[in-house]
């Protein structure tokens, strides 16, 4: 399996100019820096179950209070990951082997939908519940749809993993 190198999917700069403009990040020289927040989260915490905030400002490479990270949880935050995980997944689509023009002519558009889903921590049940039982508490569905011929995400849509694909 091919190892994945994250910088050459979505560059520092790129992150950056992201979190400006969702006002993640809304003025210069902020202690937290918009890359490694989102490093953080995605991938140094993918083993933790609950990532506590101890444990989030421990990784950021500058010194935070718990206060000052667990303030950076809001809807501008929510915003600036799902653009960062829309201009991600573009990337890696247009990366992708291109299909002849001449077989998608006839077609006005092209869809491609997945489905992608997760268990997360059971303190989050009440915003994410799962189907309990011998299955997780708490889990995180993602609904995706992009549109191959015109290039743009149709639907990115996160919601509770008990609602079914359909």
């Amino acid at each position: 399996m091919e190892k994945l190198d994250f910088s050459k999917i979505i560059t520092p700069n790129e992150v950056y100019k992201v979190a400006r403009e969702t006002k993640f990040v809304q003025r210069a020289g902020g202690k937290i820096n918009a890359f490694d927040f989102l490093m953080t989260l995605v991938f140094r915490l993918a083993t933790s179950n609950p990532p506590a905030l101890e444990l989030i400002t421990s990784f950021l490479n500058t010194y935070v209070s718990h206060s000052g990270v667990h303030q950076k949880f809001t809807e501008k935050a929510t915003v600036f990951f799902r653009r960062c995980l829309q201009m991600i997944l573009l990337k890696r689509m247009l990366e992708s082997e291109l299909i002849s023009i001449e077989l998608i002519k006839p077609f006005n558009r092209i869809l491609i939908f997945d489905s992608s889903s997760w268990d997360i921590s059971p303190q989050l049940k009440n915003i994410f519940p799962g189907a309990g039982g011998s299955a997780s508490d708490a889990n995180c569905k993602i609904q995706f749809c992009y549109d191959y011929k015109s290039g743009s995400v149709i639907l990115l849509d996160d919601m509770e993993g008990t609602i079914p694909d359909q």
